[in-house]
């Protein structure tokens, strides 16, 4: 027997499923092409999950220690375009467009001696630790060099729209992915904390399962068993 208790996380985001296939013989008159494969958005619900079999401090863990998970959505989830670094889009959306800005960018600093470069600027990107599921699901944000702002362009506002992520962005990934950020985050304060009061706590919960709800019909649960 053992205790349970969940907190909801929403945000908005869009992506896409580069990888999608589709039966049609399943499908009875829905005969659209691979839709999730267009870039497309939903009102998502993250469903976080945390059993114990004992009491502390009379709760499984308080709701307020999950707080770190909105914080995270918030800043690089939410309103952001998701996507996955193997999505053939990638190299248009994100290493084209980067290029594309850090030359421009160039031209405008030293003119004479970018004339007839070759050079081709790559994405540089740094893991969102906060995001952090580990090899495989990491979370990734593009950092555009301070001295790329000498100029205006709309390829700002797309690449600060862009998180890039290890894994293809199916809702079950994204549910994997959500449960191994949680248990990490737990694990990590566990194994540096101090206070001997929240280790103690932390040694007897576990994450039981994150579902990831991308509509009110489709749900997907990852339990890490």
């Amino acid at each position: 027997m053992s205790y349970y208790i969940e907190k909801q996380f929403d945000a908005a985001c869009a992506h896409r499923i580069s990888s999608q296939y589709l039966c049609d013989a399943l499908r009875d008159d829905d005969f659209r092409a691979a839709p999730c494969k267009n870039i497309h958005g939903h009102n998502v619900t993250f469903l976080i999950g945390i059993s114990s079999e004992n009491l502390e401090n009379e709760m499984v863990l308080d709701f307020n220690h999950l707080s770190f998970v909105k914080s995270a959505l918030n800043g690089y989830y939410d309103h952001k375009f998701i996507l996955w670094k193997n999505d053939p889009l990638y190299d248009f959306l994100v290493r084209h467009a980067w290029d594309m800005l850090l030359k421009e960018a160039m031209k405008k600093i030293e003119p004479e001696s970018t004339k007839d470069s070759d050079i081709t600027y790559e994405p540089e990107m740094s893991v969102i630790d906060l995001l952090d599921g580990g090899e495989g699901y990491r979370a990734y944000h593009l950092e555009i060099p301070d001295w790329a702002y000498c100029i205006q362009s709309p390829l700002f506002e797309l690449l600060h729209g862009i998180t890039v992520v290890d894994f293809e962005t199916s809702s079950e990934n994204l549910a994997h992915w959500m449960y191994n950020v949680v248990n990490n985050r737990l694990n990590k304060v566990k194994a540096e904390t101090k206070d001997e009061k929240i280790r103690k706590i932390l040694d007897n919960v576990k994450v039981a399962q994150v579902s990831y709800k991308e509509s009110p019909k489709s749900i997907a649960t990852y339990t890490g068993e």
